[in-house]
């Protein structure tokens, strides 16, 4: 009862661009100087709030992610290589680094856990134990589906212990996940992403209010619609935090897909979000 899921679309076909534009509630894919104002940077947002911030992250180059983010804003900063000391290599890490941490759930905390189970190549991502569909002796294609859909396997898992974990504080707590981006796996041929193209920003959104009201559950699901991408999910969690974000460059139902260039150079389209509900 506490549990939403609906589909989303992504704010760009990269890691690098789609973080930059969600951590810090970028509406267009070439408003430079409110990119680099970090203004609405979420981070920001919930230190000036009173919360304590940390990021986590699998990701092994996650220093390149750092340029679009406010530094100064995060508390705790651990990437993959502080991570090497527990016996595991994979997601369940972030978990453990979090409950290593030791935090007191009594006072706010803004917490980012990035993972990286469902990404290329997905082999490296999930424990043996997980390999139910064969990878072995297999054909190429059927080797990336069934990897893929191995990591998934354990991605859900990951997922699920971390919304156990919280439920268990008692403390109330909204937890939002989506992924940067869309992956494809042999539709029409094709696989990957980083090409601009709605299939590569098709991404899952799940929402969890542990101890959380039925009224606050409603209005997370009511205001985020049938259809959220990543700058109506930012900033409705800026709401949470306190803050109403007012962008006069929005407009009615049109919203953008970066490619794999921040400031758009490397193309970028946009999209009516109403016409893509139709197609829901």
């Amino acid at each position: 009862p506490n549990f939403v899921y609906r589909h989303s679309l992504s704010s760009a076909v990269s890691t690098r661009v789609s973080l930059a534009l969600f951590f810090n509630t970028v509406y267009e894919p070439d408003n430079i100087s409110h990119l680099q104002s970090m203004d609405t940077s979420l981070f920001r947002l919930a230190k000036q709030s009173g919360f304590n911030t940390h990021y986590i992250t699998t990701q092994k180059n996650a220093g390149g992610l750092t340029y679009s983010f406010s530094l100064k804003d995060i508390d705790t900063w651990k990437d993959d290589s502080h991570l090497n000391h527990y016996r595991s290599k994979y997601d369940d890490r972030l978990l453990l680094e979090l409950n290593e941490m030791d935090l007191d759930y009594s006072k706010p905390q803004f917490i980012t856990l990035q993972m990286r189970s469902a990404h290329t190549p997905y082999i490296d991502n999930y424990p043996k134990e997980f390999e139910v569909y064969p990878v072995d002796n297999v054909n190429y294609n059927a080797y990336l589906k069934n990897s893929y859909d191995n990591s998934v396997k354990f991605n859900d898992k990951v997922i699920t212990d971390i919304f156990n974990f919280f439920a268990d504080t008692k403390r109330p707590t909204y937890i939002f996940l989506t992924s940067d981006h869309g992956e494809l796996t042999g539709q029409n041929g094709r696989f990957g992403h980083n090409q601009v193209d709605l299939e590569i920003a098709k991404v899952p959104f799940l929402f969890y209010g542990a101890n959380l009201t039925k009224d606050a559950i409603t209005s997370v699901s009511q205001e985020l619609g049938i259809l959220p991408n990543h700058y109506t999910i930012s900033k409705k969690i800026a709401k949470l935090l306190g803050y109403e974000i007012s962008n006069p460059n929005e407009k009615e139902n049109i919203y953008f897909l970066n490619g794999t260039a921040v400031f758009g150079e490397a193309g970028f389209m946009s999209y009516d979000i109403e016409a893509q509900k139709a197609k829901l």
